[in-house]
């Protein structure tokens, strides 16, 4: 999947797996490799391929920058309903009695 997105993205770019290879400090033959899909690269190795050939690294994975929308999904809670309801649902400790050992 993400070497033939990368394959074809070099070749827009009228590269040769040697010239993305340099760029990246990685050999001709891991280049190579990862465009095959023989072999998965590192994350720091795909940071590098995304900058070597000038594109995001979402359009390493993606058919370009924008990624596919999600389902709607309604019975699930957004991060604002979960921080207005763990504050709802805290104690407030103001204006309470104490509670000090009747001994």
């Amino acid at each position: 999947m993400i070497g033939r997105r990368m394959s074809i993205l070099r070749e827009q770019k009228h590269l040769s797996q040697q010239d993305v290879a340099t760029r990246v400090g990685l050999t001709i033959e891991e280049i190579a490799q990862i465009e095959a899909d023989t072999t998965v690269p590192s994350l720091d190795a795909l940071e590098a391929i995304a900058q070597a050939l000038e594109v995001s690294l979402p359009h390493l994975f993606l058919n370009g920058d924008i990624p596919p929308r999600t389902p709607h999904l309604p019975d699930r809670l957004t991060a604002d309903d979960i921080a207005i309801s763990s504050q709802r649902d805290l104690p407030s400790f103001r204006n309470q009695p104490s509670r000090k050992s009747r001994h």
